[in-house]
């Protein structure tokens, strides 16, 4: 018996550690056979053909990300779930860009940084995109964190990103310089937050979030910084933040870090959930001016919309619920203390599975055997 099992443990196409721990069952006398070992080998094949950003969704649902612990914490500023930045790059030519979400407007200005090499004013681009997001939420939860308006951007940046598990490289397509324009964008661009009550009053605030930059960008893309780059918040806008942050689960932003829209919407439920206390209705129209920066086909809004408040509902597990009608828009339910069963409800724009999947109490997975660090990546 003993060698016909060792026999087909070395004729199977498992991962080394996976024999060896079936090569150990076999000694021990407790040996039953390969069908889980396959199973655990069909599941780390199928984790290693996803995407790294796909690991890392599965990764935090798999185990248990609905429960935020402390260090999973991170502090941004309200006004980043209130309106948020372009999702791709606007045009060179574009001056400003503005976003509406009811009676609240953003408009984002460009700005201009002093070139270190020659000592001429250079107008940078407006900040867009995932990373201009996750660089907001960095520079806040710093300035929270150390208790200063004053921020130490080079070190505390790459370790960010090592946090976000994303490779840091340099070259002129490495993620260290596509962060840095972000960040001179960000350093470099004012704002403006508009409020309308709907009975003819307005009201317009003037932020610079950023009232002093020290950065050093070397000539070269892939070229170290020699010195500190340094941060130095408004002192209105980090009084703000100081009383308004925003705690945000910083596994979720990096589950949806592909995306820029997804990222908007975690942030966006987050404040909506601790400012509710009976049921919330957003309506399609709403949701357009909020989330999309096109107007006109609200059928193609729906579908996609209806595709990522899937993917963004399945991180809040039972500590949100949303329900998602086809004529009335988008509902939210304050969250349960007992942590009840969310549920999604899209007749037929989200599919119904998630409603059996979310009733079912989900429980890390734990294998008997070691991960091959060979096949599940990062």
């Amino acid at each position: 018996m003993s060698a016909n099992a060792l026999q087909q443990i070395e004729a199977s196409a498992l991962d080394d550690d996976i024999k060896a721990t079936l090569r150990a069952e076999v000694a021990a006398g407790r040996f039953l056979g390969l069908a889980s070992a396959e199973l655990e080998q069909q599941k780390r094949d199928r984790r290693a053909a996803l995407t790294p950003v796909a690991r890392r969704r599965l990764d935090y649902v798999e185990n248990d990300g609905a429960i935020v612990k402390k260090e999973d914490i991170r502090l941004v500023h309200s006004i980043a779930a209130l309106c948020g930045l372009p999702y791709k790059a606007p045009p060179a030519d574009q001056r400003i860009f503005s976003r509406q979400n009811g009676p609240y407007s953003l408009a984002v200005q460009t700005g201009h940084l002093m070139d270190p090499n020659t000592g001429k004013w250079v107008e940078q681009g407006i900040p867009y995109g995932p990373k201009a997001r996750l660089l907001f939420v960095h520079i806040c939860n710093e300035a929270v964190r150390t208790n200063s308006a004053e921020i130490e951007i080079a070190d505390s940046l790459t370790g960010f990103m090592k946090e976000l598990g994303l490779a840091v490289t340099g070259g002129a397509k490495g993620s260290l310089p596509q962060f840095k324009e972000q960040l001179a964008r960000l350093a470099s661009c004012s704002m403006l937050l508009g409020y309308t009550n709907g009975e003819g009053r307005a009201d317009t605030s003037f932020r610079k979030p950023i009232e002093h930059v020290s950065l050093w960008l070397p000539r070269k893309a892939d070229q170290p910084m020699l010195w500190q780059s340094t941060l130095t918040l408004d002192p209105q806008f980090y009084e703000g933040l100081r009383q308004h942050a925003l705690p945000v689960d910083i596994r979720a932003l990096r589950a949806v870090s592909q995306s820029a829209r997804q990222m908007d919407m975690v942030l966006w439920l987050t404040y909506r959930s601790r400012q509710i206390d009976k049921p919330l209705g957003i309506s399609w129209a709403q949701l357009q001016s909020q989330f999309s920066e096109k107007t006109g086909n609200i059928r193609s809004f729906k579908q996609a919309f209806a595709a990522d408040v899937e993917a963004v509902s399945e991180l809040f597990g039972r500590r949100l619920k949303v329900v998602l009608h086809e004529e009335r828009g988008l509902v939210l339910y304050p969250m349960e203390p007992n942590g009840g069963t969310p549920s999604i409800d899209g007749r037929g724009l989200v599919p119904k599975r998630r409603i059996a999947e979310q009733n079912s109490a989900r429980k890390p997975y734990k294998s008997r055997y070691e991960k091959s660090p060979a096949k599940t990546g990062a």
